[in-house]
């Protein structure tokens, strides 16, 4: 823009000499019309005296256009000479061609390449390409490929349109790279950790040191007993107390909360959900939630039999036969502690005439005081799969709600061995052991004493 006056100058002139040129020629063309025409004989008989008329007007005619055309052309030149070397006229002029100028300068450059378009055959060109680098500073360097082709990299966005790093997108705002859309799905894989068992890890040992249940690592790891944990193992331990699922085919937040007893709600806002809708394979957490129980061992009947041939035969209790009482058994001192770890959740009182004794899912239950097992299986009594002891001197013992029996009737178990283990089976809100004391026979004329008398804990 600053050279544009002299470069106004340089065509002015340069249509100066032009019409110096023109209005020379046409002075020459002039100056032939005005010669005398020179007069042809003709070899054959003079022409008629109409003949002859209608030539001479026909040449006076053309005598006068092309005056008339000359009279025009001197006539432009001198005000184009005159308009150029005007003050007023010079300006314009200039501004003319610089308009001229600035519309071809926008204007796309012809290029090699295929074209094409709706309406016929269009023009390639080579699009000025903005190079958008968000990340990293701008080094104001061109990169020589870029030049090559034509291009002219900057670091700079242009308004509107949506880039990412490294991606190049045209000066009116279109993306050449296109920016893959995000498919990811909400997921708490993430949050999920991994333990690798040890010797002498115990599951309820696990769950306590994560501070979740017993049935929230089982859920999570499929495991289909609690005896099977071996060194190397490796378990998943989820953030929180529940069920660990990945989502199946058809299966939507309202189902899988309905198969796990929680709340949909739970569901949506722990993993971040805005609807109903999962994805299969997706991992989801859901709170609270309850799997399957963990499988109870059937006990096995043991052959041995009672020790003295005058034990009396075995009362019957519904339709279960309950073993015979223990006849070498003395009970003296006290009991102990049937579950290590566990704490009172209930105590006795003439509604609930027994203890409760909460502890994790799956921790041992140990019998309170030598004797033997007078029965071990389920009954439909409330208190699920449970043990029943005979420990001489009419009293008995019973353990209760238990995921896990142990031990079968009619063996001889020292105080502190296990029975089972802690479950939530029967009648129960929650895993303990509903422990009781009889004195005299169990469910068949004894009565039930507070367990806290006996212990020693």
């Amino acid at each position: 823009m600053l050279n544009a006056p002299i470069a106004v100058r340089r065509v002015l002139d340069r249509l100066a000499r032009d019409t110096d040129r023109a209005g020379s020629r046409v002075g020459l063309v002039i100056r032939r019309l005005h010669a005398p025409i020179p007069r042809i004989h003709a070899m054959s008989a003079p022409a008629s005296p109409a003949a002859a008329r209608r030539t001479a007007v026909a040449r006076r005619d053309r005598r006068v256009s092309l005056r008339a055309i000359g009279t025009t052309s001197i006539a432009l030149r001198h005000r184009v000479v005159s308009l150029a070397t005007e003050r007023r006229g010079a300006p314009l002029l200039a501004v003319a061609l610089l308009a001229v100028a600035s519309i071809l300068s926008q204007m796309p450059a012809a290029a090699a390449g295929g074209t094409g378009g709706t309406n016929g055959p269009g023009v390639a060109y080579n699009p000025r390409i903005a190079s958008v680098n968000i990340d990293g500073p701008d080094t104001g360097q061109v990169d020589p490929s870029a030049i090559a082709a034509g291009t002219t990299p900057t670091t700079d966005v242009v308004a509107g349109a949506a880039a990412d790093a490294g991606s190049w997108t045209l000066v009116d705002g279109s993306l050449i790279k296109p920016i893959s859309a995000d498919s990811t799905v909400s997921d708490i894989s993430g949050q999920v950790r991994t333990y690798v068992v040890k010797s002498g890890d115990t599951l309820s040992g696990i769950a306590s040191r994560f501070g979740l249940s017993l049935m929230t690592i089982w859920w999570a790891n499929k495991l289909t007993s609690t005896d099977t944990l071996h060194v190397g193992q490796k378990l998943q331990i989820p953030p929180v107390d529940g069920v660990l699922y990945h989502v199946q085919t058809g299966d939507t937040v309202i189902t899988i909360a309905r198969k796990f007893h929680a709340s949909a709600s739970e569901i949506r806002t722990y993993n971040g959900l805005t609807g109903d809708t999962v994805v299969i394979g997706q991992e989801v957490m859901v709170p609270d939630g309850h799997g399957a129980p963990v499988p109870t061992a059937t006990p096995t009947p043991d052959t041995q039999t009672a020790s003295a041939p005058s034990a009396p035969s075995a009362p019957s209790v519904g339709s279960q036969a309950v073993g015979a009482p223990c006849t070498s058994c003395s009970y003296s001192g006290s009991m102990v502690w049937p579950v290590p770890g566990g704490w009172i959740s209930q105590y006795y009182w003439w509604g609930h005439p027994a203890l409760d004794i909460a502890a994790p899912y799956g921790d041992p239950v140990l019998a309170a005081a030598a004797g033997v097992v007078t029965f071990a299986g389920w009954r439909n009594n409330g208190g699920g799969y449970q043990v029943w002891m005979s420990h001489g001197n009419n009293l008995y013992t019973t353990y209760n709600h238990m995921s896990a029996v142990t031990v079968a009737v009619g063996e001889h178990l020292s105080a502190g061995q296990q029975v089972g283990r802690i479950g939530m089976t029967g009648d129960a809100t929650g895993p303990h052991c509903h422990f009781e004391v009889w004195i005299g026979p169990i469910w068949a004329g004894g009565t039930r004493v507070n367990p806290l008398n006996y212990l020693s804990h």
